[in-house]
Formats: structure tokens, sequence, C-alpha cells
């Protein structure tokens, strides 16, 4: 099994692929802008390979990961960018935002930017995947912060080599950002956030049971893949360890009551220490 093919059977991307692809193939976009794609190996350039007739372009304000991804493209219907202003006045069939709603400071407002970027066809779509604020992988970040918090150093050591010794989990990654989680939503909070930004959800699936290093190295050593993405569907949404939507806009906006919790401060705060990104608390 590749090095690809083993990240997406742990983590669930291949399953996030499908789902993009399987929605996507009800609009037939003409274009595609994929906001924070990061390197785009998991999900920007396999969209591009398979919807060989549609632009993509994948934007991502890390510069190391952009220019990683545009080192990597030989694509014609690909394009990476640094700086949203040369597309300022494009306008897409869908907007995707996998993965990044999690990491920025105004997720409301984010939204809104996305709803600004959708042309006014009735299959204009936005798109977006996060992690449950409450699931396993969080569970297992916060578990790993307070060890570090606590400079108990060397037992998170202990239960890495347990875990993931010699796994290529640690190092093949979508992005070369350090860009922790600041937010940790649950499924009602990110519901209440998209209808105030004015969109309805139209298509939603759970992503897997499991998902995080320490649980990824379980799963693939007791061959447990299918079983991890399939067993969520029996399963509360608040029980999976990621969501998966598609969106369209619905009505105007309205001003959002969303504020971090002092329990999600605190938890943002810990990741930004764990970052060395102290002077962003």
């Amino acid at each position: 099994m590749s090095t690809l093919n083993l990240l997406h059977d742990t983590y669930g991307y291949e399953k996030r692929l499908n789902f993009f692809k399987k929605n996507l193939n009800d609009i037939h976009p003409n274009n595609i802008l994929d906001i924070g794609c990061g390197t785009g190996d998991l999900l920007t350039i396999p969209l591009s390979l398979y919807f060989l007739e549609t632009k993509v372009y994948g934007f991502d304000s890390d510069n190391i990961s952009i220019d990683m991804a545009t080192k990597n493209n030989n694509y014609k219907n690909l394009v990476f960018l640094k700086d949203l202003n040369i597309i300022k006045n494009s306008k897409f069939n869908v907007v995707i935002a996998s993965e990044v709603i999690e990491h920025v400071e105004d997720p409301h407002q984010f939204l809104l930017d996305l709803s600004s970027y959708l042309d006014n066809t009735s299959k204009s779509r936005i798109f977006i995947t996060l992690p449950n604020g409450f699931g396993p992988y969080e569970f297992n970040t916060l578990i790993e912060n307070i060890f570090h918090i606590l400079k108990i150093n060397s037992l998170i050591q202990n239960i890495k080599k347990l875990f993931i010794t010699n796994s290529i989990i640690e190092t093949q990654k979508d992005t070369l950002a350090n860009s922790p989680h600041l937010n940790f939503f649950s499924f009602s909070e990110i519901s209440d956030l998209f209808d105030n930004a004015g969109l309805k959800i139209i298509k939603y699936e759970p992503r897997t049971f499991l998902c995080g290093p320490h649980f990824s190295r379980i799963i693939e050593l007791l061959n447990l893949t299918k079983w991890n993405e399939s067993f969520v569907k029996y399963l509360p949404k608040q029980l999976a360890s990621g969501w998966m939507f598609v969106l369209e806009i619905k009505k105007e906006p309205i001003k959002s009551s969303w504020k971090r919790s002092a329990w999600a401060k605190m938890r943002r705060n810990f990741n930004l220490k764990r970052a060395n990104l102290t002077h962003l608390i």
C-alpha cells in the first residue's frame, strides 16, 4: 500500500475525496476555488485530475505550502495562488474550505468571505469539512498538549513510540503550515454558524468514527479501516470524528452571536503554546 493510500485509509481522506467527487459530479462545475488548499496533494490535485474540463484554483496563505504545490503542479487546469487579489473580480461555481474553518480567528466572517466568491447560479455550492471539536482527534491533541504544558515530554515520546513507530502518518501532511486549531465546534455550533451566515446544509456525511495518530495506528494494525468508515453512519452526529457538508446560499446573513467559550479559549491557548505561537494569545 502506498504512503498516500495508507494516509487516506487511516484518516478518512479517501472518503473525503469520494464525497467531493460524488457531489461535484451533480454540479458539473466550470470552475472551483479551494481556499486553504495547503500542498494540494490530498484534495486539490486529485480533483483537478478527476475534473479535467474544470478550472481549479488553489489558494493558501502559507507560502511554503503554495511553493511546494506550485513546484509539483504539471496540470493545465490547475493554478495555485498566493494572493486572492488576483481573482478578486472572479466568481466560482464551487468554493471549498476543507479542514480550514477550525484554524481561522473569525469563522463567521470566514463563511461570509467564502460566499462572496460564489456566482449566482442555482447550482453554486460551498463545500466545508472540519473535525468534531469534541471528537477523538481533538481529545488526542488535548491530552498531548496538557502533557507538553506540564513538560512530561518523555511520556509523550514513549506514547508515540508505542503507537506510531515508523509510521508515515506523522510525516505525510496536507500542509506545511504551522497552523494549530483555534476553534472546536460542536455539531449544533457549526450548524448555527452556517445559518447565521445565510447558508443551508443540503448534503451531510460523517467522516470516520475514530481519528488521530494513535487511533489511526491501531485501526491500521487491526485492519478496521472499512469498519471505521461505515460504523460512523449509525452513530449520532456528535460521535463522528469529523463532518463533511455541501452548502448553498439561502438567505441574507445575520450578525453572529458566536464566541469562544472559556473551555475553547483554554484549548486554543494550549495549541498556540505547543506551536510556539504565544504572541497570538
